[in-house]
């Protein structure tokens, strides 16, 4: 068991937000949800979004659908927001309506506060723990996972193995199913979180499409807004943050792993 504590204790949310999560399992029934409106988004570069920008065009003529029956979510504290009663109090605005609302009829979020893929933090189970434990239960459905901020933060302070490597450690055990990895972005500009950190793990999640053909990325760094973040650390969201990546996601499985036809060619994806 490997710990490293230092880098991810300030990747975590207030202690409030854990009363806001939903059960384990969530498993919808036939209501449909409205067509919703995608985020703000901008171009596949690293610029975010300047606040008042418009939102671009939808390039789909109808509403989204995936073909991912159940979804798994495996994130650290940047996604407690998007199931958070206390961030998002309208339920049409969390995760697990924005999935049903693209198809997706059953919702495990593994959400934790200071989640790494190898490290642990106080005894939590860490990101590879989370996987194995459910492969080894015999889960077969569609993956989102969103971890990276941590790890880049632990690799600054020595922490092993390299990007690549914690990547591997993840998509081999989940073998051929489809997996919608969330990059990341911070406004932090120095120490263990600082952005050139999360612009490197970045580049290692592209890097790591070539060996898994299922793997696709959403380029969240790409849509996500100055505005949209706490000023108290520059890494996690407001409520308007979380509610467009709540949204961002569910849009985005449904570009990478529609209901009709294969799954999107290429490796990124994003919530147009």
């Amino acid at each position: 068991m490997t710990f490293l504590a230092v880098a991810v204790i300030a990747l975590i949310l207030p202690a409030a937000l854990h009363a806001g999560r939903p059960d384990p399992v969530t498993a919808f029934g036939p209501t449909a949800f409205p067509p919703v409106s995608p985020p703000v988004s901008s171009p596949t570069s690293r610029q975010p979004h300047a606040p008042g920008s418009s939102t671009p065009p939808a390039t789909h003529p109808g509403p989204l659908r995936t073909s991912c029956s159940s979804v798994l979510y495996i994130s650290d504290s940047t996604s407690e927001g998007v199931v958070s009663v206390d961030y998002l109090p309208e339920p049409s605005d969390r995760e697990d309506a924005r999935l049903r609302a693209v198809g997706v009829r059953a919702f495990i979020p593994e959400i934790s506060g200071a989640r790494a893929i190898v490290e642990h933090y106080k005894g939590q189970a860490s990101g590879a723990d989370v996987v194995n434990r459910y492969v080894a239960q015999g889960y077969r459905g569609c993956w989102i996972i969103a971890l990276g901020n941590n790890d880049a933060a632990n690799m600054s302070v020595g922490g092993t193995p390299d990007a690549a490597g914690r990547i591997d450690m993840v998509m081999r055990r989940i073998g051929e199913q489809k997996v919608l990895w969330v990059d990341t972005r911070t406004l932090v500009s120095t120490g263990p979180n600082a952005e050139p950190k999360m612009a490197a793990w970045d580049s290692a999640l592209l890097g790591a499409c070539g060996r898994y053909p299922e793997l696709r990325v959403y380029d969240w760094a790409s849509e996500v807004r100055p505005d949209w973040y706490t000023r108290t650390d520059d890494i996690h969201y407001t409520t308007p943050g979380y509610r467009a990546r709540s949204l961002g996601i569910a849009r985005a499985l449904a570009n990478a792993f529609p209901a009709s036809g294969a799954p999107q060619p290429g490796c990124t994806v994003s919530s147009r």
